[in-house]
């Protein structure tokens, strides 16, 4: 009976509304990647199995984190772990997944071009669309950079190259300002709206984020 429920469960149409995209990637991809890059994994992953790793404390997780992000040095890699996870999530019957995604260490840290990495998480929605009819709302989540200035900085180029790739900007309200931009599924362009703190969408994002 479990089995035929689980079963069932599978061929339910779902949706996914918070996942990190860096949290996403196969182990199968981390082996290949750290193969490419002649880096170790981290010693509690074992890219031969698919059992979920499980954590102590919130903290622990983010160490992990931190140790595989190391991986994704260009952004065509954050296009591979987009496309691989819509593979996954279709498998499963998932029709619309919401996806965030934070440029911080990319850009600050290893001196990517943010334009370049929406693109590259464009160029692997369109095709995960066509070829497992999953549909995508991908966030740009700029509320959690270390420096409340980077986040200013990197606005104006996310909005400039916003334009029916991401969903949504999420500046959050710690700063005490915030920006949502919001792509208009019919025409596929980009509506921006910028609010103070004492907005109703902002107090939303700031509790959400």
């Amino acid at each position: 009976m479990v089995r035929d429920g689980r079963a069932a469960t599978l061929k339910l149409p779902k949706v996914e509304l918070h996942v990190h995209l860096e949290a996403t990637p196969r182990p199968t991809t981390l082996k290949d990647l750290a193969r490419e890059q002649n880096e170790d994994l981290p010693a509690r992953l074992d890219p031969d199995s698919d059992v979920p790793l499980e954590f102590d404390s919130l903290m622990d997780f983010l160490l992990t984190l931190r140790e595989i992000n190391r991986l994704f040095v260009t952004p065509d890699i954050y296009g591979r772990l987009l496309y691989e996870y819509l593979e996954s999530q279709a498998a499963a019957n998932v029709v619309y997944c919401e996806v965030r995604f934070s440029p911080v260490r990319p850009v600050q840290d290893r001196g990517m071009y943010l334009g370049k990495l929406i693109a590259e998480l464009g160029k692997a929605r369109d095709p995960a669309r066509e070829d497992f009819g999953i549909d995508l709302g991908l966030i740009l989540s700029l509320s959690r950079t270390r420096d409340p200035g980077a986040s200013r900085d990197l606005t104006p180029e996310a909005l400039r190259v916003a334009d029916g790739v991401l969903a949504q900007l999420d500046t959050g309200a710690r700063w005490g300002w915030a920006t949502s931009a919001r792509a208009c599924r019919c025409c596929s362009r980009t509506s921006v709206d910028s609010a103070p703190f004492r907005s109703r969408w902002t107090r939303t994002r700031w509790w959400t984020s």
